[in-house]
């Protein structure tokens, strides 16, 4: 991001272009006569470009992640989800059911996690905040306990979700859901990101949720890393 304030700059300027001298690099230029009228330029385009560069570190991601897959764990979600998605050497499988998948890295500090849920297409509803809501919690209560009896992995409804729709993949209708898990009956949670996916072909839905539990660290890194594998997933036709 390369900015200048001077009086010899005419007008405010604002430009984008891929960087002349690093590949995958976003190079935005403001430059501005006084500090009054750069802060109008820049405001009226930060939201551009947050989404530019963390995109650009996303690509970055999935770009290393896709160098060394773990070759294991590749296959298995090729061959029984049809999914190409590329997680990276640490993660393990956890848990390989009939329609749920547990994938996930655990350190003595942190874990990042992976689940993939897969359900027969029924109808648009399946789209719907509740009923998304419903299915992947229920999906988490057979299948992810927790450390305490009776307790259990969920969506933390009590803190607002942040929901979209959008393309996924560019062609497959999806809902992204952004929030908190929490751990029924106990003290855990963090932050994750959940995409749920129309495969058509298939005749399927595809839940596809990537988290992160660090009670001690930061987690935004941690968090950007475990959704570079989430978007790298790519379905196999």
């Amino acid at each position: 991001l390369y900015t200048e304030i001077s009086p010899s700059v005419k007008e405010p300027v604002f430009e984008f272009k891929e960087s002349p001298w690093i590949q995958s690099q976003k190079y935005f230029r403001i430059v501005a006569p006084d500090k009054e009228s750069f802060i109008r330029e820049f405001n009226a385009h930060k939201e551009e470009i947050l989404r530019v560069f963390l995109k650009a570190e996303q690509d970055r991601q999935i770009a290393y992640y896709k160098r060394k897959p773990d070759p294991k764990i590749a296959a298995f979600l090729k061959e029984k989800y049809k999914l190409d998605c590329y997680v990276p050497s640490g993660y393990n499988i956890n848990k390989d059911l009939k329609d749920f998948a547990w994938i996930s890295r655990e350190t003595k500090v942190d874990s990042r996690g992976l689940v993939v849920i897969e359900r027969k297409f029924e109808g648009m509803e399946q789209f719907r905040y509740q009923r998304i809501i419903d299915t992947v919690n229920a999906a988490l209560r057979r299948n992810i306990p927790g450390p305490l009896n009776g307790s259990y992995m969920a969506i933390d409804t009590v803190t607002p979700l942040v929901m979209k729709t959008y393309n996924y993949d560019e062609d497959h209708y999806a809902v992204m859901v952004r929030g908190l898990w929490t751990v029924v009956n106990d003290f855990m949670g963090g932050p994750f990101v959940l995409n749920v996916v129309l495969d058509k072909k298939n005749d399927r839905v595809v839940y596809m949720m990537g988290y992160v539990y660090a009670p001690d660290d930061k987690k935004r890194n941690m968090m950007r890393q475990v959704e570079a594998i989430l978007f790298s997933a790519g379905f196999v036709e």
